[in-house]
This record gives structure tokens, C-alpha cells and sequence, in this order.
């Protein structure tokens, strides 16, 4: 998926830019933890067609749990918005 908050592949073709940004807090409880996001990108037949100048919005915010230390397995619970409607999201590890 190109962005978290749009459907699973609504957005596909050949060529794809996309740029997120992530704000993680430490634990705030024990092993818990908070996170905020915001993103944007396009999909294009080839890269010189991409349209930077209107790209798909992204943003969102988290829950992490570190279900294991010392691999650092986390689950992650996310809740995003993108330019269709919102989205919950369930996963294991970080998106990046």
C-alpha cells in the first residue's frame, strides 16, 4: 500500500514517489507506545509523468506495543485518513 488511510491498491501503476513521516514516543507506559503521521505521494504509468504538484494526502495516528524485547517485535494499531475516508490498520513490527 502506498500510503496508510487509502485502500489497498487503489493507488497502483508503474512508478510510484511517496514520502511519510513518523513521530514516535518513547514508552509511555512500560511498553507501550504513541505515534502521529502524516504522508503524501503519487503513482504514474512512468517517473517523468509522477504529479508532485498534487499528491495523495496521508495522516494518522498509533498505538505500539513492544510484545517482544529483545527482537523487538511490536504490534502496531493505526487509524488513518486519506483523501477517500479513514482506515484502522493492524501489523507487526514498524512500517519503516
Amino acid at each position: 500500500n502506498l500510503l496508510r488511510g487509502n485502500a489497498e491498491g487503489r493507488y497502483r501503476d508503474r512508478a510510484a514517489a511517496a514520502v511519510q513521516v513518523e513521530l514516535r514516543s518513547g514508552p509511555i507506559w512500560r511498553r507501550s507506545g504513541l505515534v502521529a503521521f502524516v504522508g503524501a505521494g503519487d503513482v504514474a504509468p512512468a517517473l517523468g509523468r509522477l504529479r508532485l504538484d498534487a499528491p495523495v494526502p496521508s495522516a494518522g495516528i498509533g498505538y505500539r506495543f513492544l510484545l517482544d524485547r529483545k527482537e523487538r517485535i511490536t504490534l502496531r494499531l493505526d487509524w488513518a485518513v486519506g483523501r477517500l475516508g479513514a482506515s484502522p490498520y493492524v501489523g507487526f513490527s514498524e512500517a519503516f
